[in-house]
């Protein structure tokens, strides 16, 4: 009886528990939120903001008006499975490019000078050279997402094949294990943590990379629909779609993050716990 008394306690004194403080913080923002928009409300409805500033309730409306547009929904579609894609093809790059980078020295020695060229120039500069070559195509909102969202898993990836334990790949070259089992067993899941942290700043670049495309370069999806909402003086369609924006913008950061907390072996948070 004592030993699963004993059991039960530790079990109870493992569970987590919402602290009072985190709570609380909730509640403060949730209220300061609140207050913020019905005090835009009480402008507005006073003629502090004008047309250009809708009320929320007249943003409410519009996003009222979105969610039964057919239009609004291919468009989310499109940008969407542009960001995805793009995220894809970016991140199967980074991670290749990034290991043969922080794998092999000629290759790191003689090609960083061109890589400190490339990475500081702004996606958008590279747009016009898009339209020129794709038009305002699928491809060219692809060329620049990929374009985008490949530098953070290549960085990460390289910065995470230096901090890998040398005894490991020692021990590995000792016992004579190939190439290629070193490769899967061993750096893959050591840089697995630098690749998350890479994958879930990427998601973001994709994501504003896409709606980017559409809205300077013309191509289908929200960017073209904030575009001619704008242009056409949909003012409170227009912000109806910068809060969609922003809401996918937080869900895809919130999910990766969320996965990062279900794989115990890619989150750097877990391996700090000893769970990886």
């Amino acid at each position: 009886m004592s030993g699963r008394a004993t059991a039960s306690v530790r079990i109870r004194a493992r569970a987590p528990r919402t602290s009072p403080a985190s709570a609380r913080a909730v509640w403060v923002g949730a209220v300061a939120v609140v207050a913020v928009l019905v005090l835009w409300e009480l402008l507005g409805r006073l003629g502090g903001g004008g047309a250009r500033i809708p009320v929320p309730t007249a943003i409410g409306a519009a996003l009222a008006g979105l969610v039964i547009d057919p239009g609004f929904w291919a468009a989310t579609g499109q940008t969407l499975l542009s960001a995805a894609l793009g995220l894809v093809l970016a991140a199967l790059a980074g991670v290749v490019a990034g290991t043969a980078y922080g794998t092999f020295v000629f290759l790191r020695h003689s090609t960083s000078a061109l890589i400190e060229l490339l990475r500081p120039i702004p996606p958008v500069a590279l747009l016009p050279v898009g339209l020129l070559l794709f038009g305002t195509s699928l491809q060219m909102k692809l060329a620049l997402i990929v374009y985008t969202a490949f530098w953070p898993v290549f960085i990460q990836t390289a910065y995470g094949l230096r901090d890998i334990d040398g005894t490991l790949v020692d021990m590995a070259r000792i016992h004579r294990v190939r190439r290629g089992r070193r490769l899967l067993g061993i750096v893959l899941p050591s840089i697995g943590p630098y690749i998350a942290v890479g994958l879930r700043l990427s998601v973001i670049g994709a994501l504003i990379a896409s709606i980017v495309s559409e809205l300077i370069g013309g191509a289908p999806g929200l960017g073209y629909a904030l575009g001619l909402a704008q242009s056409t003086g949909q003012t409170a369609r227009m912000y109806a779609l910068v809060v969609v924006i922003g809401v996918l913008g937080l869900l895809a950061d919130r999910s990766f993050g969320l996965m990062e907390r279900i794989s115990p072996g890619w989150s750097p948070a877990n391996r700090e716990r000893g769970r990886s």
